[in-house]
């Protein structure tokens, strides 16, 4: 049963109505006022447990003040850090449904660049990126480690395993192996394709489509 949340007060957000728009993991959402006069549409369970506390703004005034202070502005390892704290803290991102929208979120230490930076700066290096060792955590130093763009995607903890053509591949994997694009398969996996339609089926609209679409579907 839903629980009726209307005029309750989360943060910056007060819930004025419950939303049409059903998520990825079909949660109910709730449609918010910001103090700041905005709108946000949020899951009811971040509201509850104080996941998201604002329509975004707060995260966006918070990023505001570690420019000013850290002195890092413009370095890769403060990109890393803002990109990280955004989308998991801000429902505009388009990465929050995969982040903040399932309940992933920055320990209150590396909300400030300077407690990132504390954890985490002394092993970073260039090209590396943040990787989590448990795909379903939160952002802090114990579950957190650098490492290179390849070894995080084919970090089985952390990615889908396919089925293809009798095989067990990761799925960056997959895609390497069969020339596809990494973020095509993915959304279409989120989607809910089988793991070989899609791999083989080519882009929409693109030179083969229709007919491989038909052939996949007659098997």
């Amino acid at each position: 049963m839903r629980l009726d949340l209307t005029g309750q007060r989360f943060g910056r957000l007060v819930a004025v109505e419950p939303s049409d728009v059903v998520g990825p993991w079909r949660n109910l959402t709730w449609i918010c006022k910001c103090d700041c006069g905005n709108t946000a549409i949020v899951k009811g369970s971040l509201l509850k447990r104080g996941a998201t506390k604002s329509c975004g703004c707060l995260n966006k005034e918070a990023l505001l003040e570690a420019n000013r202070t850290h002195g890092m502005t413009g370095t890769k390892i403060r990109g890393v850090w803002y990109t990280m704290v955004r989308r998991c803290t801000d429902p505009n991102v388009k990465s929050y449904p995969a982040y903040g929208g399932r309940g992933i979120r920055v320990c209150d230490k590396w909300m400030k660049f300077a407690g990132f930076y504390e954890d985490m700066g002394g092993t970073y290096q260039k090209g590396l990126t943040l990787d989590r060792k448990d795909n379903d955590g939160d952002y802090c130093k114990d579950n957190c480690q650098w490492t290179t763009p390849k070894a995080q995607a084919n970090n089985t903890r952390a990615n889908k395993i396919l089925i293809v053509k009798g095989e067990e591949l990761t799925l960056a994997q997959a895609c390497e192996k069969y020339g596809v694009p990494y973020g095509r398969t993915k959304a279409r996996l989120l989607s809910g394709w089988a793991d070989e339609d899609a791999i083989f089926i080519p882009k929409r609209g693109g030179a083969g489509w229709k007919t491989s679409l038909l052939q996949i579907r007659a098997k």
